[in-house]
């Protein structure tokens, strides 16, 4: 803008006293994130048949972003789990979760051959927690056709219990979070998440002795418009940081503004 050294000192100073740094960080975090949720809906919603390699990676897409769920792993690294817990997880997904639509399964109206031939899948981090215990994550994907009814939430309580008992793996050491997500649930399935928690999504675990067994159900349609409207909330306060940032500069460095009229704080990305 043209200042003299003594305005550069000034302004610089000025800058420190704002949070202008933080806006910026924000607002890039906040656009990288809505543009993932725009990808991951047109993978798994509205153009799937285009998108068949994608959707065949979604849950490694998942992960990568983990943020959707609610894991953003601030206090550690994730990792792949021991053997022992991939090959617990692994065998009970293959005995419980149906792999295609069958006839026993309800198929979700409209979907084309291609999508049809996508099937279920699983995948798993862990994390450290504190106290020398560790958290699972698992991710368990229906396949695209599947429409989750009462015969997949059985299979689902099957899953978890068959989980809970599974003596494998330290009780006191370890803690599961399991994440089932489906193209469609029917009103059967949603009436099973516990709305009465404040946690979105929650899935009752029937089983009294796996307190360590935290379940999730939902659809990609749900997941992405609680995201959408989580990411809305931060846009708001983005906005409210850019105001404060603002105003600063107005009140404490208002002869520049008023020489400068065209100046203009903006944020460039």
């Amino acid at each position: 803008m043209g200042l003299s050294k003594q305005s550069q000192t000034q302004l610089i100073g000025l800058l420190d006293k704002t949070n202008l740094e933080e806006v910026i960080s924000f607002s890039t975090q906040i656009t990288n994130k809505l543009q993932s949720l725009e990808l991951l809906e047109k993978i798994v919603l509205s153009e799937i048949e285009k998108h068949i390699d994608l959707y065949q990676e979604v849950s490694k897409t998942i992960f990568r972003n983990s943020w959707l769920m609610g894991e953003e792993y601030s206090n550690s690294i994730p990792m792949p789990p021991q053997q022992y817990i991939i090959d617990i997880l692994e065998n009970l997904f293959a005995t419980y979760i149906p792999v295609k639509a069958n006839r026993k399964t309800n198929i979700v109206e409209g979907c084309k051959t291609s999508v049809k031939k996508l099937t279920s899948q699983i995948t798993y981090n862990e994390r450290r927690l504190d106290y020398g215990k560790k958290e699972i994550s698992a991710i368990v994907i229906l396949a695209p056709s599947i429409q989750v009814s009462q015969y997949e939430t059985s299979c689902i309580d099957s899953f978890l219990y068959a989980l809970g008992n599974n003596n494998g793996y330290s009780k006191e050491k370890i803690v599961f979070k399991i994440y089932f997500i489906a193209s469609r649930l029917d009103d059967f399935a949603r009436q099973r998440i516990n709305k009465a928690v404040s946690e979105r999504f929650v899935y009752p675990n029937m089983n009294p002795d796996s307190d360590g067994i935290r379940a999730y159900l939902m659809d990609w349609a749900s997941l992405i418009e609680h995201n959408r409207d989580k990411l809305s909330c931060a846009a708001e306060a983005l906005k409210m940081k850019r105001i404060d940032v603002e105003t600063t500069f107005l009140q404490e460095y208002p002869d520049l503004f008023e020489r400068k009229n065209t100046a203009q704080l903006r944020i460039v990305k």
